[in-house]
């Protein structure tokens, strides 16, 4: 796997959904920030959020996939 670029957010504070069978759902909108690579750059737009499952504050389940549907990146 290649990096192509590095994202640098702006996050509003964290929503609380509630209980899922992964843990607690939380929900931290996206409210600007910018992207750059070797290739591209730009700027991140505030129309989307971050849905975030976790056992424990200060730690989460986060799984990114490509529009083919292969895996880009999963921690924990």
């Amino acid at each position: 796997m290649q990096q192509v670029m590095r994202i640098l957010a702006a996050c509003a504070p964290a929503v609380e959904v509630g209980k899922v069978p992964q843990g607690i759902l939380r929900v931290i909108p996206i409210i600007g920030g910018r992207f750059e690579g070797e290739k591209l750059r730009g700027t991140v737009l505030n129309v989307g959020a971050e849905h975030l499952a976790s056992k424990r504050k200060r730690t989460c389940l986060c799984k990114i996939f490509a529009e083919n549907g292969r895996r880009c990146c999963h921690s924990n």
